[in-house]
């Protein structure tokens, strides 16, 4: 189980995430969806370790994980895998380097 108590985010003075308490239970499809810009990579780096929120907490299997560094989320399971561009790639290089 995963879940959120109004998590906070800011990058310097600027609030990117008011309140988001959120969970994710074992078993279940989850699924975070957004428009450009309103804080779902933001949250997935807090989830991850990657950035530390302002405020709140966040449960991860029913301990208290807020503080976690990232390479301690990951050794229970938690990564944040940034997106990868392929457009320099031509159509069947991309899908020989997704297969392989």
């Amino acid at each position: 189980m995963l879940k959120t108590n109004e998590i906070c985010l800011h990058y310097g003075s600027s609030q990117i995430l008011y309140n988001i308490s959120i969970e994710a239970m074992i078993g279940e499809i989850t699924c975070l969806m957004g428009s450009n810009g309103v804080g779902k990579t933001s949250l997935l780096k807090v989830l991850s370790g990657n950035h530390p929120s302002s405020s709140g907490n966040y449960i991860l299997n029913e301990k208290d994980v807020t503080n976690f560094e990232a390479h301690m989320l990951a050794s229970r399971g938690v990564g944040y895998v940034p997106p990868v561009s392929y457009t320099h790639l031509r159509a069947h290089e991309t899908v020989l380097d997704l297969v392989c």
